[in-house]
């Protein structure tokens, strides 16, 4: 193959060890060749892998900037140091990334977007913590205003009302 080739998994023959219940042995396999990283899934995994928030089924190549996530672990896609300035998101598990990543994209739709999760995960995962509770409760919308309707939505019209 003339490239380097790197084995993700929960397995301990794998190159990148991941101890995670939802990461299968073998994961992924990540490719070097021609100066260009790729990543393709394995093929008898029994949990998806997500590049990007999108499931990986298909052999893709690595960017920086690109989001990696098997189980509850997830990469960004670095190939230098981070210059001033730049988002960089280091989390030691998946509850401190999506903080992180509710931090930088601002709401739970596009975070959870971007990694790969429902809203409805990503805020399950963000009450985990006792800092994402926090950012939650901070940026909750103001509730809607109700308008005098009954439950089917049709206007109530009071009895001393005649304009109709």
């Amino acid at each position: 193959m003339g490239g380097r080739m790197l084995y993700l998994g929960a397995a301990e023959t794998s190159h990148l060890r991941v101890e995670d219940p939802y990461v299968s042995g073998r994961q992924a396999i990540l490719v070097y060749e021609h100066g260009v990283w790729s990543v393709t899934p394995w093929p008898d995994a029994r949990n998806p892998t997500y590049l990007d928030g999108n499931v990986l089924d298909k052999s893709m190549y690595l960017m920086r900037g690109s989001v990696l996530r098997a189980g509850c672990s997830v990469w960004i896609v670095t190939s230098e140091a981070p210059r001033l300035g730049e988002v960089f998101l280091h989390a030691r598990n998946l509850v401190e990334f999506c903080v992180a990543a509710y931090r930088v994209f601002g709401t739970t739709r596009r975070a959870a977007g971007a990694i790969g999760m429902t809203d409805r995960t990503f805020r399950r995962r963000l009450a985990l913590s006792e800092e994402g509770r926090q950012l939650l409760a901070e940026r909750r919308p103001q509730p809607r205003k109700r308008h005098s309707c009954d439950p089917r939505g049709v206007p109530v019209i009071s009895e001393g009302d005649t304009s109709l």
